[in-house]
């Protein structure tokens, strides 16, 4: 019966997903709607953000070898 009402999925304002308490149990998740859109954004900023991160580093480090290479031309 549980499983059916999350199916369905109908309140207007929340997302019900199934869970689990600590001890096992069946649980019922509720989630505003959009607050699962706004954590993906979030996680995609985030991984956006290493990206350049680890772009920077690259572009740092090609710059100081490039340098080093000057040095000894």
């Amino acid at each position: 019966m549980l499983r059916r009402v999350i199916e369905a999925d109908q309140l207007p304002d929340y997302a019900m997903e199934l869970g689990e308490t600590t001890d096992r149990s069946p649980a019922v998740q509720f989630r505003r709607r959009g607050e699962a859109e706004a954590l993906a954004l979030a996680e995609k900023m985030r991984v956006e953000e290493e990206r350049r991160a680890r772009f920077d580093a690259d572009r740092r480090r090609t710059e100081e070898v490039d340098a080093r290479m000057d040095q000894l031309a």
